[in-house]
């Protein structure tokens, strides 16, 4: 389960590469894919091209920037959201695409399919894939919703759809999401998270340390924890997580990667793991 994602199924799978399922969850629009087969080349490589230059920040920084994202898929321009992304990803990844299903929920989450998904910003879609030689299909699906209070509460539908598809033992990974799950009008999705991970992988910009129950979860930090980068400033800073990063008990070691916002310069950056107990 993978909230704040964008489309970044690149990361999802990387870390997670067994899973037989994948949820990403964002606010950018679902998307379709035009009928390539009646365009003519042009348009077919400059159409790839837009795929491939949208994932540039994923490529270089490890994460999507939103207002490149918004950039890239303003009114007008060839690609309309997130599923021509994720397509173009598992492709690349050596898989096979056996399905792509699109849908809608009424209010209490439940989903119907819709077969013409031109202009569809929120919903679901729903891709199935496979490895040459292997008769084992996963899915990727992505959720276009609005994961703010206020959103989810307008629209029960996605937070019905989310509890019920969300098995009580998830394993949740959260990653440069821009501190959102800090402030006061994220408390349920950070609900959600905490209630239904048996494992929640995450960088300091996901749910505060001290919002995860102790009682409930134990901790294994990796890297290093540094004050959070501008524009978030110092009012993200978790004095907290500081001094669990000294504590020999939860203290991981070192982190043998980049991954997160502090990508330039000291690339010193951090990843918690909490664990139900």
């Amino acid at each position: 389960f993978y909230p704040f994602s964008g489309g970044d199924f690149i990361h999802a799978y990387t870390l997670f590469p067994d899973a037989s399922e994948y949820l990403l969850v964002a606010r950018e629009p679902v998307g379709h894919i035009p009928d390539l087969f009646a365009m003519d080349s042009a348009y077919v490589r400059a159409y790839l091209q837009d795929i491939d230059f949208m994932l540039r920040d994923i490529y270089q920084k490890s994460f999507f920037i939103t207002l490149n994202m918004e950039k890239d898929l303003a009114s007008g321009k060839r690609l309309s959201g997130i599923a021509p992304i994720i397509l173009w990803t598992v492709s690349r990844l050596g898989f096979d695409i056996s399905a792509i299903r699109y849908h809608v929920f009424d209010s209490n989450g439940v989903k119907t399919r819709v077969d013409n998904p031109t202009g569809l910003r929120e919903g679901l879609v729903e891709i199935d894939f496979f490895k040459k030689g292997d008769s084992t299909v996963r899915t990727v699906s992505y959720l276009s919703c609005d994961l703010t209070d206020r959103g989810l509460s307008a629209y029960p539908g996605y937070e019905r759809f989310l509890r019920g598809k969300l098995p009580a033992d998830v394993n949740s990974f959260v990653k440069s999401a821009s501190y959102l799950m800090h402030g006061s009008h994220f408390t349920r999705i950070r609900e959600i998270i905490v209630s239904h991970s048996a494992y929640l992988v995450q960088d300091d910009t996901g749910i505060p340390y001290r919002m995860i129950p102790t009682d409930r979860f134990r901790f294994r930090l990796f890297g290093e924890y540094q004050t959070p980068i501008p524009p978030f400033g110092k009012g993200n800073y978790q004095s907290d997580l500081a001094q669990a990063y000294t504590d020999s008990v939860q203290y991981a070691g070192p982190l043998a990667f980049s991954l997160g916002y502090h990508w330039w310069g000291s690339r010193k950056q951090n990843q918690m793991v909490a664990i139900r107990k």
